[in-house]
């Protein structure tokens, strides 16, 4: 067999290359790089031989007074500022009329229910004597509900 001289080096270069494609996909995959850490930094400076130092704490006052309002309610206006000198009967500050008025309102609601039940109350005991006098209620009938509930 006769080769072509030009197609020798044609096919070594042919071979050659799909064995470097080949020998090319079985290599390591390359690592991962190693992911950044956060540092925690410095800068040196000259302080004149003075450490600041920072310390976490509450600051009161001296002297505390525990003041409060008598009744609940929104305080509408603040008469002194933080840390004002007062006197004794000095007035500190103003609470809203509305919530105040609230609680009459209900507190008058209340009492108008109490004393319509006092008088239907009334006006029952008065019925049931009038029909035990007549004979049409026994002296059970007239008792109060929780006297008559069964098992008692």
């Amino acid at each position: 067999m006769k080769l072509n001289a030009r197609r020798v080096p044609t096919a070594i270069v042919l071979v050659s290359s799909v064995l470097a494609l080949a020998l090319s996909g079985c290599s390591k995959e390359a690592p991962a790089p190693t992911p950044e850490r956060a540092v925690r930094t410095l800068v040196v400076s000259e302080t004149g031989g003075v450490i600041e130092r920072g310390f976490s704490a509450d600051i009161r006052a001296r002297s505390e007074s525990r003041l409060g309002f008598r009744v609940p309610g929104k305080v509408s206006r603040r008469l002194v500022e933080l840390g004002q000198a007062v006197r004794a009967g000095q007035v500190l500050g103003q609470l809203d009329p509305q919530d105040l008025r609230l609680q009459q309102d209900a507190a008058r609601a209340g009492l108008a229910a109490a004393e319509a039940n006092a008088i239907q109350a009334a006006a029952d005991l008065k019925r049931f004597k009038e029909l035990k006098a007549q004979g049409f209620i026994s002296e059970a009938a007239k008792q109060p509900d929780q006297l008559r509930r069964p098992g008692r």
